[in-house]
């Protein structure tokens, strides 16, 4: 679906039966709409149990970028403007990576959530290793990018690759107005500001084994002992694995679901 919000074109996407448990799925950073890392395979697997809806948030996909750097807070009221005329009923919100962090916070602005899901996620009040703090560097590495010097089928491979627009969304004339994402990523409002310990309704945690850079396992399991009402789902595989492995990944959380008795 395509959509004019605030003068920004944004896209989402819905798959199910809207008679099922509604679910919102937020994307990571660099996931794209189809092929490697696409989230289609995942919403398809979600929706063999759930009426998924996806935002593309701004910035993301092939959703306009924010005028201005924004506050992570910014993408997730936004995101209510997109749902809110969907009326998802009592929804569970799950993300992976970037999207873990607007799901989260979602959840703490528009509380009549059920249930979150937490998938490798960007986590609030954790210690950043020293390759969560490499998106320091991010913002002068795209303006080494933005440079005349750099040949533009590579800028759009590289910018492509960071997140996730389709080719041939990326012109000359726009290819700038993207530098806004780098500059957020490596801003203090990246971060979300969350107490997961508040949070009335179940939190479930899924983390792959060998994520030890982006979103440290360690942080996850920090998480999980901090709050009583949550789970925690070890699974085999990177910080990429919903991408990777959605059957696998999806199946683990339905079951864990039900045994907590959410669905």
């Amino acid at each position: 679906h395509k959509t004019k919000i605030n003068g920004y074109t944004v896209y989402y996407r819905t798959a199910g039966d809207y008679e099922k448990q509604h679910l919102i799925f937020f994307n990571g950073w660099g996931a794209r709409v189809d092929g490697f890392l696409g989230s289609d395979k995942v919403i398809l697997k979600l929706a063999k149990h759930f009426y998924v809806t996806s935002p593309e948030l701004p910035g993301f996909m092939r959703s306009d970028p924010p005028r201005e750097v924004w506050k992570v807070n910014e993408f997730v009221h936004f995101a209510h403007k997109i749902l809110e005329p969907l009326n998802l009923k009592k929804p569970i919100v799950m993300g992976q990576s970037f999207g873990g962090g607007v799901a989260a916070l979602y959840a703490g602005f528009y509380p009549e959530v059920s249930c979150l899901i937490l998938v490798d996620a960007v986590l609030a009040g954790r210690r950043e290793n020293w390759y969560f703090r490499l998106r320091y560097l991010l913002v002068r590495i795209a303006k080494i990018m933005n440079s005349r010097l750099v040949p533009f089928f590579f800028k759009k491979i590289v910018w492509s690759s960071y997140l996730g627009i389709p080719h041939r969304l990326l012109t000359r004339e726009n290819f700038h107005h993207y530098m806004v994402m780098p500059e957020f990523q490596a801003s203090p409002y990246y971060i979300p500001q969350v107490d997961y310990k508040k949070f009335a309704v179940p939190i479930i945690l899924v983390w792959g084994n060998r994520d030890m850079w982006v979103s440290d396992l360690e942080r996850a399991q920090e998480v999980h002992r901090e709050v009583t009402n949550s789970r925690l789902i070890i699974v085999k595989g990177p910080h990429t694995i919903l991408y990777r492995k959605p059957q696998y990944v999806v199946t683990k959380i339905v079951s864990e679901m039900r045994q907590m008795k959410i669905i």
